[in-house]
């Protein structure tokens, strides 16, 4: 740990436990090592689990996860009381929001499988981004999951708002499938941009895009009542 006129190093720590708080602007780095690791955050929280060691952090505003050291490593991304907005994409994932008055900044770098859960309360949004490859994304009334064929995948789970962009110029064809919730659902789709919205089986109203993907397909599999509204192009459209 380096700070103004502080430098501490510990080395040989099954455990390892650092506590920021005290002023603002604290940053921590975890780096990953060999094996398939887990980095865990939460809004006031950071921690990484090694095969080896732990290291758990308190009260960072910044808290950075680093997965390149090998392996098929895992982060998990638990929002805060406030509003937060997660963004991911196929090499970073960032979760941002207010931890009692304060932003707080967490994110995770070249993670294979990343999880986040919106449950603390607020309006939660959350924007997925594809990879270069054939990407599909896959979206409930409760969940999104965007999956890449490299391998990796990103879910996101309980946020009142979901987005997925197909907006990788490089990609093939990328599909987005699209379910509807257990109450009255609603279907709106032109050349750009598919949605669905309803309200979920605890009455949260949810709303799921999907922008720019080559094919969207709309499933309504669940209860209640629902609609399609569907707009063509400018050019010779079939239905």
């Amino acid at each position: 740990m380096v700070g103004a006129g502080v430098s501490h190093e510990a080395n040989g720590f099954a455990e390892i436990y650092a506590y920021g708080g005290l002023g603002e602007g604290d940053v921590v780095h975890l780096h990953d090592g060999p094996g398939n690791d887990e980095f865990v955050v939460t809004a006031k929280y950071g921690g990484i689990y090694l095969d080896d060691y732990e290291v758990h952090t308190r009260y960072f505003d910044d808290v950075y996860g680093h997965g390149e050291g090998g392996g098929f490593d895992t982060a998990k991304f638990y929002d805060g009381a406030g509003d937060d907005t997660i963004t991911s994409g196929l090499d970073s994932v960032v979760m941002t929001g207010p931890y009692q008055g304060v932003p707080y900044h967490r994110q995770a770098v070249s993670f294979d499988r990343v999880y986040a859960w919106a449950t603390g309360g607020g309006y939660d949004v959350a924007h997925m981004n594809d990879g270069p490859g054939r990407d599909e994304f896959l979206s409930t009334s409760m969940e999104g999951l965007m999956f890449g064929e490299e391998g990796w995948h990103h879910r996101v789970k309980w946020f009142e708002e979901t987005h997925a962009y197909s907006d990788n110029f490089d990609s093939e064809f990328d599909k987005a499938k699209m379910y509807d919730g257990p109450n009255d659902d609603a279907f709106t789709a032109d050349p750009t941009t598919a949605v669905m919205a309803g309200t979920r089986f605890d009455g949260v109203a949810y709303s799921v895009e999907a922008h720019n993907f080559d094919a969207a397909h709309a499933y309504a599999w669940a209860a209640g009542y629902d609609t399609v509204h569907l707009t063509g192009s400018s050019g010779a459209d079939t239905y």
